[in-house]
């Protein structure tokens, strides 16, 4: 059995499904308890002699929590700018094809063809307007809700997906 779909990949997509994949990561969250971390030790060694400990403890964790939030976006959204920016149709916008084979997905942009077989995907996610297949952190595909006729075939693909990839593990 094959299946074909045709979906075109825009800077937006990568911009949203980025944003997505950023909370997912194990190592933005071990970015984030560091920053934390180093907030609230800052904050309890410098501010413990001023405030009674009720007091002194919810501003702690307000202004770690604060502090730690402002610095994780201020990194993180110059790094996504840059990203779209720059990002060349040769990096994976564009017109892509899928074909859902027995052994793997097929894509072909016109720069390249690959397989992937389904072992190789780690995890699937539909985030509602994208369905992201990802093999790790570096290699996804992205499946746009829009390119689908209907909302209905968008979710039998999702479903179809998932249990070729939970049936090759």
């Amino acid at each position: 059995m094959t299946k074909n779909i045709r979906v075109n990949i825009s800077r937006l997509d990568l911009l949203r499904v980025s944003l997505l994949l950023v909370v997912r990561s194990p190592w933005s969250w071990l970015y984030f308890g560091a920053l934390l971390i180093g907030t609230f030790s800052y904050m309890f060694f410098s501010l413990a002699k001023e405030f009674p400990v009720r007091d002194f403890l919810l501003l702690i964790i307000q202004q770690s929590l604060f502090i730690s939030v402002v610095l994780y976006v201020a990194g993180l959204l110059p790094c996504l700018a840059l990203n779209i920016a720059f990002a060349s149709p040769r990096t994976g916008l564009g017109q892509h094809s899928f074909d859902i084979l027995e052994e793997g997905l097929k894509e072909q942009t016109d720069l390249n063809q690959e397989i992937s077989y389904w072992p190789a995907f780690k995890d699937i996610w539909n985030f509602g307007s994208h369905i992201v297949l990802r093999k790790n952190w570096a290699a996804i595909h992205i499946l746009p809700r829009r390119d689908f006729e209907s909302v209905d075939d968008y979710n039998q693909l999702f479903e179809m997906l998932c249990s070729k990839i939970k049936n090759s593990q």
